[in-house]
């Protein structure tokens, strides 16, 4: 489905006025539609600057030849090219926002707004945070795609505005469990996205603090989200202007150790990009909201090649996520095959979204479950979805669906030992017993064909998006809202969009 929204449109016409403000009111409601429909139009949000149509209505079908026009005209600019913006996704926007503000560049400004992102001076300290305030269940995908290409062009205040919204998603408190937490929350501040944040950040209040170390671990390694004693490890290491720790050094090889064991590797998030890693970064991306106007530096804008048609083009590690006339379009995340994608409604078995209130999912965080985990109780949820969804699915740890549930690793996740096959069979019993109750399904059946499904997965850090067939569409699926869009998955750190074509 193509929607259309004319910020606004000015029509001159000589003669009839009222007769042709018929025409118009009848090409809006009625042809404008079908015209489009008519036309080639790309995939996901196209902001086009300005349109000007000639048009030229004989005396009859004047409604549809003014529809028409205006669709022909349309293609003709997305075919030139000229004040053109293609975002794919949303969340594209929201990178291209951080990044373009964090090289101060707001030539796309425009297009921002047209989505609603922007409504501000672009140049306002706290126009990027308003633009993620927007959509909190992004921002974790947007920090961590623009983390690696570009300062965070986000302030102390703007930090701690985003960190309690997110937190708002995460609807449990936290849990007084987690690894030992040392060694693991300077691998979080070490990530691509802590390591873009302001010194002055520590100055904020205790609650805030706590806020953005949650925040921070949501990005790096969304299962430690919960830990009372990660939160309280990483908020303590943010209270130092440096993050560091005086006459500590980790042994070589201590900090992946470390983090291994937590599943933060795993989660395919926090192991340091090379190159943020040896490139200097900014106390302030931007300045803070209270330092004067004139003590503001100018922010250096990157220089880029000229491209073949005399226009400047993106450097190789510019990834700019949006198309425009005279740039390179950033190629589309690539879908890959999987053929067990139902294991995805594990999620719901978490308790996310919550779908029969009152009911206590199997692998939901509570203390209900504690005791049913048994010896699984110290992994990260995600290994245990992990886990549990290949032995439910009778598929191995590399497929997509499973390598979703796992935390996105980049690396093969480690096997459960003798004792946790053991406790991953009963929570498998126990996983087919709760979905055959939600279901309304025998007792005898097996559920394998919830589990073999077959779809196309997007992943990437913060951002999971897949696609089942329309014709496996199924009423016992859709009746008790297995495939609903979960949302922000706070122990995957993602959002999750699940959709039929």
């Amino acid at each position: 489905m193509v929607t259309v929204t004319v910020d606004r449109m000015r029509t001159r016409y000589i003669g009839d006025a009222v007769r042709f403000d018929g025409h118009l009111r009848r090409m809006l409601d009625e042809e404008l539609a079908p015209a489009l429909r008519a036309v080639s139009l790309p995939d996901g949000h196209v902001c086009l600057r300005r349109l000007s149509v000639p048009v030229r209505l004989g005396p009859s079908g004047a409604a549809r030849s003014w529809a028409d026009q205006i669709a022909a005209a349309l293609a003709r600019a997305l075919h030139a090219g000229d004040d053109v913006v293609i975002f794919p996704r949303t969340l594209d926007a929201l990178t291209d926002v951080l990044v373009s503000i964090g090289r101060g560049d707001t030539g796309r400004a425009w297009a921002w707004r047209q989505l609603g992102l922007l409504s501000a001076d672009p140049h306002h300290p706290d126009a990027a945070a308003t633009a993620l305030l927007r959509r909190p269940d992004l921002a974790c995908a947007a920090l961590a795609a623009a983390a690696p290409h570009a300062p965070l062009p986000l302030t102390v205040t703007g930090w701690a505005a985003l960190a309690q919204a997110v937190a708002d998603l995460v609807a449990w408190p936290a849990a007084d469990d987690g690894p030992p937490p040392e060694v693991v929350a300077e691998a979080v501040l070490d990530a691509p996205v802590a390591r873009r944040r302001p010194a002055r950040i520590a100055e904020l209040p205790p609650d805030e603090l706590r806020a953005v170390a949650q925040l921070l671990l949501l990005c790096a390694a969304p299962s430690l989200s919960r830990s009372g004693r990660m939160i309280a490890a990483v908020t303590d290491l943010l209270r130092r202007p440096h993050a560091t720790r005086p006459g500590y050094a980790p042994a070589p090889g201590e900090a992946e150790t470390a983090a291994r064991s937590a599943g933060m590797i795993d989660a395919g998030c926090v192991a340091p990009d090379p190159d943020v890693r040896d490139r200097a970064v900014p106390d302030r991306a931007v300045p803070d909201v209270d330092m004067p106007e004139e003590d503001v530096p100018e922010r250096a804008v990157p220089a880029r090649a000229a491209g073949p048609d005399g226009r400047s083009e993106p450097g190789p590690r510019d990834r700019t996520t949006v198309r425009t006339s005279g740039t390179r379009a950033a190629s589309a995340p690539e879908a890959t095959p999987s053929h067990a994608a139902g294991v995805l409604f594990l999620i719901a078995c978490t308790g996310v979204p919550e779908l029969r209130p009152g009911s206590c999912p199997p692998l939901a965080p509570d203390a209900r479950n504690a005791a049913r985990l048994g010896p699984l109780a110290d992994r990260p949820l995600s290994m245990v979805v992990g886990w549990l969804a290949a032995h439910l699915g009778d598929v191995d740890t590399d497929d997509p669906a499973v390598h979703v549930l796992a935390g996105q690793p980049q690396q093969a996740p480690d096997q459960p030992v003798p004792t946790e096959d053991a406790a991953l069979a009963d929570l498998a019993e126990d996983v087919r017993t709760w979905l055959r109750n939600l279901l309304r399904l025998e007792p005898a059946d097996d559920l394998r064909w919830l589990w073999q499904r077959p779809a196309r997965i997007v992943a990437e850090p913060g951002w999971v998006e897949v696609t089942y067939s329309l014709e496996d569409v199924d009423t016992r699926v859709r009746a008790a809202g297995l495939d609903l869009d979960p949302g922000f998955v706070w122990w995957l750190g993602a959002a999750v969009r699940y959709h039929y074509e």
